[in-house]
């Protein structure tokens, strides 16, 4: 059973962020990728609720699988950065050195009534790791159009704590023994019997290596059509700030042309550079996604109408 809800970052305040598809809910720094992993669907004024997942829920958004001994972590703007030296790289990606995941923390409860798993509620404030402890770690890793950093790297879920040596009783997710929280035999049996990286491996090898849109520097014209997936004429209807990082904003957009690539609906969500949109008002946008939910392929995909003709035939004689 998947509880496909959005993966989204809580500021201290635990400002609620707007929503996209379904229960969508947008990270600021991830916001332009089509995410969603188990996970929070409210907040009230200092608890988020959340649905409850089981361990194996997990494993399709997991994009990294690593030994790291725990270093340091530091605390900025209200996100913890955690430092990591790579032991082991499982699914040998290339990871060498060191890794820095970001999380940031919350009080969290369960959206059904009453305890679940005798869980009533758990918190990711609390520094989880010990100085020179080795971890096994399952990561979610992204690029951003918006970030020139070339990787970021996020907890599937920071409650998810599960030591290198002696896992099986130390391992804990939701603030409680992880075993409780295993669904499957063939897990239980992994887990028991010290396999549990090699299951985990397993189970996520198809996985993508990546999740987002990549940044690039093209500037020309021409390169920058080639590398968008979708080209569209937009009326920007409404604009919505929800990124902690203010360096985007998101515009509720009409379709009113298509010159590149397909459209399934004509009202769509698009994530814009800040600053380069106003309400209101029409563009053409080069952007990349799909479904209704599209994002500025590069920090200069926006244009002015006036460039339509010589945009379109660019497209038309590729």
């Amino acid at each position: 059973m998947k509880r496909i809800i959005a993966f989204f970052i809580i500021t201290l305040s635990l400002l609620c962020a707007s929503c996209k598809n379904n229960i969508n809910i947008s990270d600021p720094d991830i916001s332009d990728s089509d995410i969603s992993v188990p996970g929070i669907i409210e907040t009230e004024t200092t608890i988020a609720r959340r649905k409850y997942a089981y361990f194996e829920e997990y494993f399709p958004y997991m994009n990294d699988l690593i030994e790291g001994k725990f270093i340091s972590y530091k605390i900025e703007n209200g996100n913890y950065y955690y430092t990591f030296e790579v032991l082991k790289d499982y699914r040998e990606t290339g990871l060498r050195g060191e890794v820095t995941v970001r999380d940031t923390p919350a009080h969290y409860s369960f959206a059904e009534d009453g305890s679940l798993h005798g869980i009533t509620g758990f918190s990711t404030y609390d520094v989880p790791f010990s100085d020179g402890v080795s971890y096994l770690l399952a990561l979610r890793r992204y690029s951003s159009t918006f970030n020139e950093e070339k990787e970021n790297f996020f907890f599937t879920d920071s409650s998810l704590i599960i030591p290198a040596q002696g896992y099986e009783k130390s391992a804990v997710l939701y603030g409680t023994p992880l075993r409780e929280h295993i669904k499957t035999q063939e897990a239980l049996e992994a887990f028991d019997n010290g396999r549990l990286a090699e299951y985990i491996l397993e189970a996520i090898r198809d996985n993508p290596r990546l999740i987002g849109t990549p940044y690039t520097k093209i500037t020309t014209l021409k390169e920058l059509l080639d590398f968008s997936s979708n080209v569209f004429k937009v009326k920007v209807n409404g604009l919505r700030v929800y990124s902690s990082t203010r360096d985007r904003i998101s515009g509720y957009c009409t379709v009113e042309d298509v010159l590149k690539g397909e459209c399934e609906q004509s009202d769509v969500e698009i994530v814009f550079p800040m600053g380069q949109v106003e309400e209101g008002a029409d563009y053409i946008v080069a952007v990349r996604g799909s479904g209704s939910f599209f994002v500025a392929s590069t920090m200069n995909s926006v244009f002015d109408c006036s460039e339509y003709d010589a945009i379109k035939e660019l497209i038309d004689n590729e």
